[in-house]
């Protein structure tokens, strides 16, 4: 299921809920493996993607996160992102066509937001979750974005949320708070 793209200003969401728009083909993983501390562990399989575009006028700030979380009984949290520097495609139809080139690709400094802000999440599930979605804009691509998108990708997993209740999330979701996280750590560059 495809939900939007939905703007409610400065921001436009579209969601994929069971499915993933693009799976990277190269490159490789870095993973974590932390406790799990939501419960119940069940076994449930969810695949799901966030895009977002974000008006900062005079630029934007761009990003697409997803990927598929395998819920199972072992009692540990498994991140896993997968890194690519090589551009696979062009997005074509992604939020930021009409203002910057969007590629398949999930750089290093991207991937390490994310996981970082996946694994700061306190509700976190028992089982696998891998994130092989990612699209980038030439310009409007940051590590804040990205750790932004995980921790909407982590809230929705946790809280198993529906397609509208991810969009509502994407919306709610403050960028401050993703910037808060990752200075504490000492990790903001611009993309």
């Amino acid at each position: 299921m495809i939900l939007g793209p939905i703007a409610k200003s400065p921001r436009e969401v579209r969601v994929w809920v069971g499915e993933v728009p693009w799976h990277l083909a190269t490159g490789g993983p870095i993973t974590a493996m932390l406790p799990c501390t939501a419960s119940p562990k069940t076994e449930r399989e969810t695949s799901l993607a966030v895009e977002m575009k974000i008006d900062m006028s005079p630029s934007f700030i761009y990003g697409l996160l997803g990927g598929t979380f395998r819920g199972d009984k072992s009692g540990t949290f498994e991140p896993s992102m997968w890194v690519t520097e090589t551009k696979e495609g062009v997005f074509h139809d992604s939020l930021m066509r009409s203002f910057d080139l969007v590629h398949w690709t999930f750089p290093r400094e991207f991937a390490e937001a994310a996981l970082k802000a996946v694994t700061r999440q306190t509700h976190r599930p028992s089982g696998m979750l891998e994130i092989n979605c990612a699209a980038c804009s030439r310009i409007g691509s940051n590590q804040v974005i990205f750790a932004c998108l995980a921790q909407v990708l982590m809230l929705a997993i946790s809280e198993r949320l529906e397609a509208p209740q991810i969009v509502d999330a994407a919306f709610a979701q403050k960028i401050s708070d993703a910037l808060a996280m990752l200075t504490e750590a000492g990790d903001t560059h611009d993309g």
